[in-house]
């Protein structure tokens, strides 16, 4: 008796820890829904997959905007947003070459990736490897 209810519980935690990672990859809480799928049982589970398949998967937050360009200086990287032709901080000549788009990092679990291009980028990074976004 005591066996069988020990593979329950353990069977039951797998399907919460299921449901953190679906719920994660989709962009949704998956500790909430973790939590709730373990307590509640198959009524946590039952409601998770509702929302998945109403929300189809992604938050809705409507279409991302076009990221304005930023100009990066070639000399000593310092941001400019303004349409001036020379670096404020070193005085370095820009130009339509030196403009690279702003970017996001969005987060899915322990991966980082680039909001313009879907890259994978580094927690640390400052620009990202594929299509030279700032964040």
């Amino acid at each position: 008796m005591a066996g069988e209810l020990v593979l329950v519980l353990f069977v039951w935690g797998m399907v919460a820890f299921a449901v953190a990672i679906d719920a994660s990859r989709r962009g949704h809480h998956g500790g909430f829904w973790a939590v709730l799928t373990l307590f509640t049982g198959p009524f946590g589970a039952l409601l998770y997959g509702l929302v998945a398949l109403v929300t189809n998967g992604r938050p809705d937050d409507g279409p991302e905007p076009e990221p304005e360009p930023i100009r990066v200086c070639p000399a000593c990287s310092s941001e400019h947003d303004d349409s001036s032709n020379y670096c404020g901080e070193c005085g370095a000549e820009l130009g339509s070459e030196h403009e690279r788009p702003v970017g996001r990092r969005l987060m899915t679990g322990s991966r980082r990736y680039c909001n313009n291009c879907r890259s994978e980028v580094g927690r640390e990074a400052d620009t990202c490897p594929s299509c030279g976004a700032v964040f």
